[in-house]
Protein backbone atom coordinates (compact mmCIF):
# COMPACT_ATOMS: atom_id res chain seq x y z
CA UNK A 1 0.00 0.00 0.00
CA UNK A 2 1.35 3.39 -0.97
CA UNK A 3 0.24 6.59 0.75
CA UNK A 4 1.16 10.14 -0.15
CA UNK A 5 0.49 12.74 2.48
CA UNK A 6 1.26 16.33 1.74
CA UNK A 7 -0.08 19.78 1.16
CA UNK A 8 -1.22 20.58 -2.34
CA UNK A 9 -2.67 23.85 -3.53
CA UNK A 10 -6.26 23.91 -4.63
CA UNK A 11 -6.41 22.78 -8.23
CA UNK A 12 -6.68 19.97 -10.68
CA UNK A 13 -4.20 17.10 -10.54
CA UNK A 14 -3.66 14.03 -12.69
CA UNK A 15 -2.99 10.83 -10.77
CA UNK A 16 -1.33 8.17 -12.88
CA UNK A 17 -1.08 4.67 -11.38
CA UNK A 18 2.31 3.24 -12.29
CA UNK A 19 3.55 -0.31 -11.74
CA UNK A 20 7.30 0.37 -12.11
CA UNK A 21 7.40 -1.87 -15.15
CA UNK A 22 6.06 -5.03 -13.50
CA UNK A 23 4.01 -6.98 -16.01
CA UNK A 24 1.90 -10.08 -15.95
CA UNK A 25 3.01 -12.96 -18.06
CA UNK A 26 0.38 -14.61 -20.21
CA UNK A 27 -0.59 -17.86 -18.56
CA UNK A 28 0.96 -20.82 -20.34
CA UNK A 29 -2.00 -23.09 -19.72
CA UNK A 30 -5.25 -23.26 -17.84
CA UNK A 31 -5.39 -25.16 -14.54
CA UNK A 32 -6.46 -28.79 -14.87
CA UNK A 33 -9.76 -28.24 -13.04
CA UNK A 34 -12.66 -25.95 -13.85
CA UNK A 35 -15.00 -24.18 -11.45
CA UNK A 36 -18.67 -24.71 -12.20
CA UNK A 37 -20.34 -21.50 -13.27
CA UNK A 38 -23.89 -22.76 -13.74
CA UNK A 39 -25.92 -25.69 -12.46
CA UNK A 40 -29.29 -26.88 -13.63
CA UNK A 41 -32.12 -27.26 -11.14
CA UNK A 42 -35.38 -28.51 -12.60
CA UNK A 43 -35.79 -26.37 -15.75
CA UNK A 44 -33.75 -23.45 -14.40
CA UNK A 45 -30.08 -22.56 -14.69
CA UNK A 46 -28.57 -21.17 -11.51
CA UNK A 47 -25.31 -19.26 -11.22
CA UNK A 48 -22.88 -20.89 -8.79
CA UNK A 49 -21.82 -19.13 -5.61
CA UNK A 50 -18.19 -18.97 -6.81
CA UNK A 51 -19.27 -17.39 -10.11
CA UNK A 52 -21.42 -14.81 -8.32
CA UNK A 53 -18.44 -13.92 -6.10
CA UNK A 54 -16.27 -13.38 -9.19
CA UNK A 55 -19.02 -11.22 -10.72
CA UNK A 56 -19.10 -9.12 -7.53
CA UNK A 57 -15.33 -8.59 -7.86
CA UNK A 58 -15.70 -7.66 -11.54
CA UNK A 59 -18.49 -5.23 -10.72
CA UNK A 60 -16.30 -3.53 -8.10
CA UNK A 61 -13.41 -3.24 -10.59
CA UNK A 62 -15.72 -1.64 -13.18
CA UNK A 63 -17.24 0.77 -10.64
CA UNK A 64 -14.64 3.41 -11.42
CA UNK A 65 -16.21 6.18 -9.35
CA UNK A 66 -16.82 3.90 -6.35
CA UNK A 67 -20.50 4.77 -5.92
CA UNK A 68 -21.69 1.13 -5.82
CA UNK A 69 -23.36 1.41 -9.25
CA UNK A 70 -22.27 1.12 -12.88
CA UNK A 71 -23.01 4.12 -15.05
CA UNK A 72 -23.52 3.60 -18.74
CA UNK A 73 -19.91 4.71 -19.33
CA UNK A 74 -18.60 2.20 -16.77
CA UNK A 75 -20.73 -0.59 -18.22
CA UNK A 76 -19.51 0.36 -21.70
CA UNK A 77 -15.91 0.06 -20.47
CA UNK A 78 -16.71 -3.43 -19.15
CA UNK A 79 -18.35 -4.36 -22.45
CA UNK A 80 -15.44 -3.00 -24.50
CA UNK A 81 -13.01 -4.95 -22.34
CA UNK A 82 -14.90 -8.25 -22.64
CA UNK A 83 -16.40 -8.09 -26.14
CA UNK A 84 -14.73 -5.17 -27.90
CA UNK A 85 -18.11 -3.50 -28.47
CA UNK A 86 -19.65 -0.24 -27.29
CA UNK A 87 -23.02 -0.23 -25.56
CA UNK A 88 -25.43 1.55 -27.90
CA UNK A 89 -28.78 3.11 -27.05
CA UNK A 90 -30.67 -0.08 -27.95
CA UNK A 91 -28.43 -2.28 -25.78
CA UNK A 92 -28.57 0.12 -22.85
CA UNK A 93 -32.37 0.25 -23.24
CA UNK A 94 -32.49 -3.55 -22.91
CA UNK A 95 -30.43 -3.29 -19.71
CA UNK A 96 -32.72 -0.59 -18.28
CA UNK A 97 -35.87 -2.57 -19.08
CA UNK A 98 -34.76 -5.95 -17.76
CA UNK A 99 -32.56 -5.62 -14.69
CA UNK A 100 -32.29 -3.79 -11.39
CA UNK A 101 -31.29 -0.13 -11.80
CA UNK A 102 -30.96 2.80 -9.43
CA UNK A 103 -30.94 6.42 -10.58
CA UNK A 104 -30.29 5.29 -14.16
CA UNK A 105 -27.29 3.17 -13.18
CA UNK A 106 -26.82 -0.59 -12.97
CA UNK A 107 -26.85 -2.12 -9.49
CA UNK A 108 -24.73 -5.10 -8.45
CA UNK A 109 -27.94 -7.14 -8.35
CA UNK A 110 -28.72 -6.01 -11.90
CA UNK A 111 -25.22 -7.00 -13.03
CA UNK A 112 -25.80 -10.50 -11.64
CA UNK A 113 -29.22 -10.57 -13.35
CA UNK A 114 -27.58 -9.78 -16.72
CA UNK A 115 -25.28 -12.77 -16.33
CA UNK A 116 -28.24 -14.90 -15.25
CA UNK A 117 -30.06 -13.83 -18.44
CA UNK A 118 -27.02 -14.86 -20.49
CA UNK A 119 -26.92 -18.28 -18.80
CA UNK A 120 -30.66 -18.73 -19.46
CA UNK A 121 -30.42 -17.56 -23.08
CA UNK A 122 -27.56 -20.00 -23.72
CA UNK A 123 -29.41 -22.83 -21.94
CA UNK A 124 -26.58 -23.33 -19.47
CA UNK A 125 -23.76 -23.21 -22.03
CA UNK A 126 -20.94 -21.37 -20.25
CA UNK A 127 -18.57 -20.70 -23.16
CA UNK A 128 -19.51 -16.99 -23.42
CA UNK A 129 -19.35 -16.60 -19.64
CA UNK A 130 -15.80 -17.99 -19.66
CA UNK A 131 -14.83 -15.53 -22.42
CA UNK A 132 -15.96 -12.66 -20.17
CA UNK A 133 -14.11 -14.06 -17.17
CA UNK A 134 -10.95 -14.64 -19.18
CA UNK A 135 -10.91 -11.09 -20.54
CA UNK A 136 -11.25 -9.82 -16.96
CA UNK A 137 -8.17 -11.84 -15.93
CA UNK A 138 -9.69 -14.99 -14.39
CA UNK A 139 -8.54 -18.54 -15.05
CA UNK A 140 -10.73 -21.69 -15.03
CA UNK A 141 -10.45 -21.94 -11.22
CA UNK A 142 -11.80 -18.37 -10.97
CA UNK A 143 -8.43 -17.15 -9.77
CA UNK A 144 -7.52 -13.62 -10.81
CA UNK A 145 -4.09 -14.31 -12.31
CA UNK A 146 -3.92 -11.86 -15.25
CA UNK A 147 -5.12 -8.64 -13.64
CA UNK A 148 -4.32 -6.60 -10.54
CA UNK A 149 -7.17 -4.35 -9.40
CA UNK A 150 -6.35 -1.38 -7.19
CA UNK A 151 -8.20 1.36 -5.37
CA UNK A 152 -7.32 5.02 -5.54
CA UNK A 153 -8.65 7.20 -2.73
CA UNK A 154 -8.30 10.92 -2.11
CA UNK A 155 -8.93 12.61 1.22
CA UNK A 156 -9.07 16.35 1.74
CA UNK A 157 -9.05 18.34 4.96
CA UNK A 158 -11.41 21.06 3.72
CA UNK A 159 -13.91 20.99 0.89
CA UNK A 160 -14.63 17.99 -1.25
CA UNK A 161 -12.14 15.97 -3.27
CA UNK A 162 -13.38 14.50 -6.51
CA UNK A 163 -11.84 11.79 -8.67
CA UNK A 164 -12.75 11.57 -12.33
CA UNK A 165 -11.51 8.86 -14.65
CA UNK A 166 -10.15 10.61 -17.72
CA UNK A 167 -9.03 7.55 -19.59
CA UNK A 168 -8.29 3.87 -19.40
CA UNK A 169 -5.31 2.17 -20.89
CA UNK A 170 -1.61 2.01 -20.44
CA UNK A 171 -1.18 5.81 -20.56
CA UNK A 172 2.43 5.57 -21.72
CA UNK A 173 2.45 9.01 -23.36
CA UNK A 174 0.96 10.77 -20.32
CA UNK A 175 3.35 8.92 -18.01
CA UNK A 176 6.35 9.80 -20.18
CA UNK A 177 5.35 13.49 -20.19
CA UNK A 178 4.91 13.45 -16.39
CA UNK A 179 8.29 11.79 -15.80
CA UNK A 180 10.05 14.18 -18.18
CA UNK A 181 8.44 17.22 -16.56
CA UNK A 182 9.30 15.95 -13.07
CA UNK A 183 12.92 15.33 -14.03
CA UNK A 184 13.29 18.80 -15.57
CA UNK A 185 11.72 20.39 -12.47
CA UNK A 186 14.18 18.52 -10.22
CA UNK A 187 17.13 19.64 -12.36
CA UNK A 188 16.02 23.28 -12.05
CA UNK A 189 15.35 22.89 -8.33
CA UNK A 190 18.82 21.47 -7.69
CA UNK A 191 20.46 24.15 -9.83
CA UNK A 192 21.85 21.63 -12.26
CA UNK A 193 20.61 23.31 -15.41
CA UNK A 194 23.14 23.91 -18.13
CA UNK A 195 25.01 27.14 -17.86
CA UNK A 196 25.14 29.21 -21.02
Amino acid sequence: RYVFRGDLKKGKYFLIPFSTGCRFQKRDSEPSGETKLVRKKDDNYLLSKAFKEALHEIFDVCDLDGNGLLSRAEFTWFNQRTSGEDVGDVEWGVVEENVNMQDGELTKKGFIELNQMEADDNEGDVEDLWVTLNFMGYNKLLELDEACPFTLEVYVKEGEGKLTVTGLGCGEEVLQDALTSSTIDKVHFLGLQEST
